[in-house]
């Protein structure tokens, strides 16, 4: 055999097609072929004769399919096995595949608690046993002061059962009106009587809780230190499912749920949240059975104007959530500001509350008195948050 040796024009690696050498045969080395290259003359090795082909051409060989390669097994090292090792093609099973994209989440999820864990642990031991006890002494609290403050808003000279009297009374005009615009501009005269009825119950309730103060005779002093409570920075640690997304807006807040700092607003929002948020509406109204609002079951009509009254109090909580939010100097004033966004956390604790849409014939007609009454709210809450600093003394959790 002679040794392959390159030449123009001539891929490598193709075996010859007249004689079936392995190596390519080219007349510059293997002279037996008979064929001349234009300029070239073969290369004569005494003592060989050179063998003919009558009639036969040499084949293009630039046009040669190159040899099949066999697939490479991509099995680990670790699972071949004689079986999968002679058959290349046989493709690996779902379980010898890579990871998923689910699988590679998890990881990483897995990777950040672990790095969480001992970021956790690196804390010095009395720093998260403060803070645990910070963190239970302030739940104690707040469970003892809610229904506290529950207790004073529904009590019996309250202005509050009156209006929820005369809503759920069962001669009652229906509050529920599908939303239609004549509704609005040109309504009839049961929906007058509806639009008076609501807005006269709305009225009494927030007159009712703007009334209460600090010293309030009757309201216990533990829903003020409460209140102070709440609003200490580097004192506080809340527990994890108190505040709000609302109230996390103006509050800083640390991953351990440790109040930082709080920001312009943000004591009257917390305030408005514990009062008008979870003693009147989440602990109070969305209760009904507990606060003694009612004997038995709400069904018909009654419900329905319950639900429609709880829906509009919520409405005008957010409008005044929305205007504490606003930031200083905003060319919106406050009679113009839209609501804020319902949160879910209360759409949860609060079961008869309805969606916007239910209740918006009463937000279009009632524009102008729920503004009145956002704007009532964040006066009175800003009142009581500074004669809070000024009168109470600093609250401990041993008080």
């Amino acid at each position: 055999s002679y040794p392959p040796v390159a030449h123009g024009g001539i891929p490598q690696g193709v075996p010859c097609q007249l004689c079936h050498h392995p190596a390519p045969c080219y007349p510059a080395v293997y002279p037996q072929h008979p064929m001349q290259y234009p300029g070239h003359q073969p290369v004569q090795h005494p003592g060989h004769q050179p063998m003919q082909h009558p009639g036969h051409r040499m084949p293009d060989l630039t046009q040669a399919q190159p040899p099949s390669i066999p697939p490479v097994n991509r099995r680990p090292k670790s699972q071949r096995t004689p079986e999968n090792e002679e058959d290349h093609s046989k493709e690996p099973a779902d379980s010898e595949r890579r990871p998923s994209i689910g699988a590679a989440k998890r990881f990483r999820k897995a990777i950040v608690a672990v790095t969480a864990l001992c970021h956790w642990r690196s804390y010095p031991p009395w720093i998260r046993e403060w803070r645990g006890e910070r963190r239970d002494s302030l739940q104690q609290k707040i469970k003892r002061s809610l229904p506290s403050a529950r207790h004073y808003i529904f009590r019996k000279e309250s202005q509050i059962r009156q209006a929820l009297k005369s809503v759920m009374q069962k001669d009652a005009v229906p509050l529920k009106i599908p939303y239609r615009k004549f509704q609005v501009s040109f309504p009839s005269p049961e929906t007058r009587q509806a639009y008076n009825l609501l807005s006269t119950a709305t009225e009494s309730i927030v007159k009712e809780i703007c009334s209460m103060k600090p010293s309030s005779p009757g309201l216990s002093q533990r829903i003020p230190r409460c209140i102070s409570l709440l609003l200490q920075p580097e004192n506080t640690v809340f527990p994890s499912d108190y505040l709000w997304p609302v109230e996390k807006a103006n509050l800083s807040v640390d991953r351990f749920d440790v109040l930082k700092a709080v920001e312009p607003g943000g004591s009257e929002i917390v305030l408005l949240g514990f009062v008008f948020g979870r003693a009147l509406l989440t602990a109070g109204l969305c209760s009904p059975l507990e606060c003694g609002i009612v004997d038995s079951g709400l069904e018909g009509k009654p419900r329905e104007n319950f639900q429609v009254l709880v829906t509009v109090l919520y409405h005008i909580l957010r409008l005044a959530f929305a205007s504490l939010l606003q930031q200083p100097g905003s060319a919106r004033s406050a009679s113009n500001v839209d609501p804020a966004p319902v949160d879910p956390d209360i759409t949860k604790q609060c079961p008869l509350l309805l969606p916007d849409e239910d209740v918006k014939v009463h937000v279009k007609k009632l524009d102008r008195l729920h503004h009145a009454l956002q704007e009532q709210l964040v006066e009175w809450a800003r009142a009581f948050v500074a004669q809070l600093k000024t009168e109470s003394r600093p609250a401990t959790l041993g008080s």
